[in-house]
Formats: structure tokens, C-alpha cells, sequence
């Protein structure tokens, strides 16, 4: 799986910033698993992903709107999914902890789901809001 690298980027500052965080915590999530410590960071990247579905979904969305942005419904509720994930996960480590299945869970979200995410539905915001500021 793809770490954080130059193809991810959307030419975003902020949006790339906050993503390069992201990555970030997913490696160091994949490093514990190797180490045999991903029990103990956990529960620390499940509250940061909640944290993140906020504030980065929640500026996203601002740009979208305050851009009049067209596609904004559609990737909102690409946002809404992530969020629906992300909550079965709290879900699951809350009730089974750090299990290598909720661990597996988490990264596939973080790596999977945001690495597509990114390459597409991003960067075609990140197109558009450069795009609305030269015309």
C-alpha cells in the first residue's frame, strides 16, 4: 500500500498538509503492527480519525461551498461514508479492542479508501478551486 508521496498531492496546501498528516499516523499504525505494538496506538489514531473526519471533512466542505463547487453533494457523501466507516471501527475496537481485524480495518480505511479518495475526488476539487480563482 502506498504511503503518503508526490502523486497524492493535490496541489492544495492546506488539503495536502492535513492528508500528509493522515499518512502519517497510517504509517506509524503499520510500523506498531510490525513491532507488535498496535494494540497500543490504536486508540490514539481511532480518536485522531475522528478528529480528522471533523475538521478536515468539515473545511473541505466550506471550500466547496464557499467555491460553488457542482460536484459538492457527491463528495460530501464520499465524506459521509468514510464517516460511516470510521464509526464501525470505534465501533469494533470498543467492543473486541485492538484485534489484528480491527487494526487491518483501520489501515484499509486510511490507505485504501483515502488513497482513491484523493486521486480522484480531490484532486478534481482541488482542479476546480484553482480553476475558479483564475477565471
Amino acid at each position: 500500500m502506498p504511503t503518503w508521496n508526490q502523486s497524492l498531492a493535490t496541489g492544495h496546501p492546506t488539503i495536502d498538509e492535513q492528508h500528509k498528516e493522515l499518512f502519517a499516523r497510517a504509517d506509524a499504525l503499520i510500523e506498531a503492527m510490525m513491532q507488535g505494538r498496535a494494540a497500543d496506538e490504536m486508540e490514539e489514531l481511532v480518536v485522531f480519525l475522528g478528529e480528522y473526519c471533523q475538521k478536515h471533512f468539515g473545511m473541505e466542505e466550506r471550500l466547496m461551498a464557499a467555491g460553488g463547487y457542482p460536484a459538492s453533494l457527491q463528495h460530501g457523501l464520499a465524506h459521509r461514508e468514510f464517516e460511516r466507516r470510521y464509526r464501525e471501527i470505534e465501533k469494533a475496537l470498543t467492543e473486541r479492542g485492538a484485534v489484528a481485524q480491527v487494526v487491518l480495518q483501520t489501515k484499509d480505511l486510511i490507505r485504501g479508501w483515502l488513497v482513491g479518495h484523493i486521486g480522484t475526488v480531490d484532486v478534481k476539487l482541488a482542479e476546480y478551486l484553482r480553476s475558479a480563482r483564475a477565471a
